[in-house]
Order: C-alpha cells, then structure tokens, then sequence
C-alpha cells in the first residue's frame, strides 16, 4: 500500500498482492492474505491452504473467459460483474479519478473489514485444528471454505458500494 516510491508499484503495474502467514504452532493453520488489484484501494482476505475451493467469483475470467486461443486471434478480456479481479480493476480506477479524496473512503471501509476478518481466525482456527485433531478433516475444510466465502462475499458487497458510490 506504499506510494512512496518513483515509479509505484501499486500503481497500474500490481495485479494483485499476497501475504503468507505461516503457523507457528500446532493449534495453527497457514494463511494466505490476499487481494486482488492495487493494495491501496484493494482489500486483503484469508484463504486457507488446508481448505478445498475458492468462491466461483475469485477464479471467473472477465469476458473473454477461460479459452484457448490462436495468438492471431486473441482480443483484449473486458470487465464482468462476476469477475472478482475485473470488480477490483474498475474500483481502483475509480479511485485514482481522486485518489486523495476516495482512497481515504475504501480504506475506511476495507481497513474494517480486514481487522473483522482478522478477529475471525482465532475461532475459525480453534475450530478448524480441532476438527482436524479428531479426523473429521471434511468438516475442518468446510468450515475454512466457508469463512472465506463469507469474508469474500462480504468484500465484494463492499466493492460494488464503492463503485456504484464513485461511478460518474
């Protein structure tokens, strides 16, 4: 989330960012943080290496979709709603219309968000560990998936807000 250096990475040139913390524990698991887009106007989720499956929105392609094509034929991916990395695109060149004043807006909410999810884990993990200790490891997986789907779906609601908030 650094603008401080010429050129700025954060600027159009990061297509996403991760953090990846490691256990340092039995009682934990590995999480990986991360966030589609540019980190000043994106927001950070947890995802779990020990869980089975994405939402269908983190992995949807924008228009153009998940083909193979000749490289003579290729045309430019476009934005879609149900593209997780395309809704994340079209904030933050939102926000760079007045980075200032509307950077300040999405962190507010995002900064929120990230510290609900971060107070989340310890249960999340507690639980998780305790199921995977017991073998039901099944339900250790869904019960990770499923607070990533909520934490990924409670930031896409987010997202659009932001964008319908900045649209002209």
């Amino acid at each position: 989330r650094d603008r401080s250096t010429s050129p700025s990475l954060d600027l159009d040139v990061t297509a996403s960012s991760c953090i990846a913390v490691l256990p340092r524990t039995a009682d934990e698991l590995p999480v990986f943080w991360w966030a589609a887009g540019v980190p000043s106007s994106g927001c950070f989720v947890p995802a779990f290496v020990h869980g089975s499956k994405l939402p269908t929105i983190v992995s949807a392609a924008g228009t153009f979709g998940k083909k193979v094509t000749p490289p003579d034929r290729v045309v430019s991916d476009r934005f879609s709603e149900d593209s997780y990395w395309w809704l994340f695109r079209d904030l933050a060149d939102k926000v760079n219309l007045d980075w200032k004043a509307r950077n300040v807006v999405v962190r507010a909410e995002f900064n929120a968000l990230e510290k609900e999810f971060a107070a989340g884990l310890p249960d999340i993990m507690r639980q998780a560990v305790s199921l995977r200790k017991a073998g039901k490891i099944e339900d250790a997986v869904a019960t990770l998936d499923a607070f990533t789907a909520g934490c990924v779906e409670k930031e896409v609601q987010t997202a659009n807000g932001l964008r319908k908030k900045f649209a002209p």
